[in-house]
């Protein structure tokens, strides 16, 4: 182990192995190569090809890469319940707001173990009554969450929100919906 412990620790008294060592022949040359100017000289047509003109670049660009990512929110302004009058079946109409600035479409809506495909779109602050869900009325509030999909149209970017649901209790012990509260943030999927 001498001349690898001199190699470390710098011990001047002791040669470098010989030539003839077991060593591979490049690791014996390490020392011994020298760096010549002229290896790195480049031409002009080398250069050319190495540094591509920077206006081609800036004019093929057309949107920066350091964008910001557009997070829409979608608000339920109002939940309606509709009840027939034998008080069995139940229809919930909601009013998305999009409040964000670009276009979304409302893809899909999952209230109370049912889910809507809904393919609405809502332009920048327009708002829309939908129907989110059909059938019995709850006789408990186990569901307490509501999830809604949707993506941007024009990043093509998917999106849920999750709505904690409020219930209005009626007199028959009959569970009703009757707000819907965004819980933040919104998740990327």
């Amino acid at each position: 182990m001498g001349w690898f412990s001199s190699l470390l620790f710098g011990d001047a008294g002791r040669a470098a192995p010989p030539s003839n060592s077991v060593l591979p022949k490049k690791v014996d040359q390490w020392g011994q190569t020298s760096i010549h100017s002229s290896q790195y000289e480049i031409t002009e047509e080398q250069a050319s090809v190495v540094e591509p003109r920077i206006d081609s670049v800036e004019a093929t660009r057309t949107t920066p890469s350091y964008q910001q990512k557009i997070v829409p929110e979608l608000e339920v302004t109002r939940l309606e319940p509709h009840l027939d009058s034998a008080e069995t079946h139940l229809e919930l109409w909601a009013h998305l707001r999009n409040h964000s600035e670009a276009e979304i479409e409302v893809r899909q809506v999952e209230l109370l173990k049912q889910r809507i495909d809904e393919r609405r779109f809502l332009k920048p602050e327009e708002e829309h009554e939908v129907k989110v869900y059909a059938g019995g009325i709850p006789k408990n509030d186990a569901e307490h969450y509501a999830l809604i999909r949707y993506r941007v149209v024009e990043t093509d970017d998917y999106f849920e929100a999750k709505y904690l649901i409020k219930y209005h209790i009626e007199s028959d012990d009959h569970f009703v919906p009757e707000a819907l509260e965004l819980i933040r943030p919104v998740r990327d999927i």
